[in-house]
């Protein structure tokens, strides 16, 4: 069983030979909107969007807000997380855990299995579900917790340091509309860390608990990396790894794909809103000027853009959005009636396991 839940899957994937056997599986959507993906699903699940319904999310800043619910979901949508219980519940029958009935186990605390329901409203199923995640970054409040901190059984060979990242109770993140980890508790007051493994007051936002009690003072620049072992940053050399494909005569151009700003992934729900759809109605091929002067194509041409993996035809643009150097061409991904991952390379770097999408060889025939 496949079970996308974030951008679309099949958006993505498109519909190559190689993607045959996830095309053959049992395949559940949780969808807001009608997309690509649902057309393929087997099953589709009416979900809650982010506005209707309460939830939490973190950015690389390292700020954790909560986003409260605005209004109510449509019709029979639901939350997400009532479908995983529903799903949870089903996979769990008749399974144990020590004596206890192991989905009972798991969310019995928050769920209750016979009545199809949540114990509680929304607002305090997530502080409870909270409150049972910031265990790890508050080892203190869990026995169980704490003794794998401590490493009491020499698993790790040292200290986990979990309360190096800090987060405070509920509560505190609907009163303070975010805050970064760690947060400290200073006089009955969580105070966030803007600067981590700076050394200074932590109610001027320095990580002054965390440099007390696993760095040192008197560091250049007050900053002490008490994260690594010998307290010195990270640096991670690698060799250079060349791309898996060139330039050549048969596919002259390198494509790179990307994200702009009006459809920051699949446009789903971006492509809904009249003024962003407006300002970019079509996903666009970017090319250098001298380049389209060379192949006789124009801005607003229609091209067909092929690589040794697959081919999609799209609409030129000189209009300089990104202005690829000449030999480079650019397109988003975000428009299911362009593929342009069927294009795009299926390799990625061997250093970092991340897919290629940003290196593929091509060439452009206008159409």
């Amino acid at each position: 069983m496949v079970f996308p839940l974030a951008d679309q899957l099949f958006e993505i994937l498109g519909e190559g030979a190689d993607n045959k056997g996830i095309f053959d599986t049992f395949i559940v959507v949780n969808e807001v909107y009608p997309t690509l993906s649902t057309q393929y699903a087997d099953v589709v699940l009416p979900v809650a969007l982010w506005v209707e319904r309460e939830g939490q999310f973190g950015n690389a800043e390292r700020r954790t807000a909560v986003f409260e619910k605005a209004v109510d979901a449509p019709g029979e949508a639901k939350w997400d997380l009532w479908t995983f219980m529903e799903v949870a519940h089903r996979v769990l029958d008749g399974e144990k855990i020590g004596s206890e009935d192991a989905f009972d186990h798991l969310f019995g605390f928050i769920y209750d299995k016979n009545a199809r329901d949540f114990k509680n409203d929304d607002r305090e199923t997530n502080r409870l579900l909270w409150e049972e995640y910031r265990i790890f970054s508050n080892p203190e409040m869990n026995d169980k917790a704490k003794a794998i901190n401590d490493d009491t059984d020499g698993t790790f060979g040292a200290k986990l340091k979990m309360e190096a990242k800090q987060l405070a109770p509920y509560e505190e993140y609907i009163y303070n509309h975010g805050l970064t980890w760690p947060v400290r508790e200073v006089d009955g007051k969580w105070l966030p860390t803007l600067w981590r493994f700076c050394d200074g007051p932590q109610e001027d936002g320095f990580d002054e608990y965390g440099v007390e009690t696993y760095g040192e003072h008197d560091k250049a620049g007050g900053v002490s990396f008490y994260k690594s072992a010998d307290k010195k940053p990270s640096a991670v050399f690698r060799p250079y790894e060349p791309p898996a494909e060139e330039p050549s005569d048969e596919y002259p151009f390198w494509f790179c794909t990307g994200r702009l700003l009006e459809h920051w992934h699949t446009g789903s729900m971006t492509r809904r809103v009249p003024e962003l759809n407006r300002a970019l109605p079509e996903a666009l091929l970017d090319m250098n000027p001298a380049d389209c002067e060379r192949l006789g194509v124009t801005d607003g041409d229609r091209v067909r853009l092929t690589s040794r993996f697959g081919t999609c035809d799209i609409t030129v643009s000189t209009a300089g959005r990104t202005r690829p150097p000449a030999g480079m061409v650019f397109a988003p991904f975000f428009a299911e009636e362009t593929l342009i991952n069927l294009v795009v390379q299926d390799t990625y770097c061997p250093l970092s396991k991340e897919p290629d999408f940003k290196k593929t060889c091509v060439s452009i025939e206008k159409i």
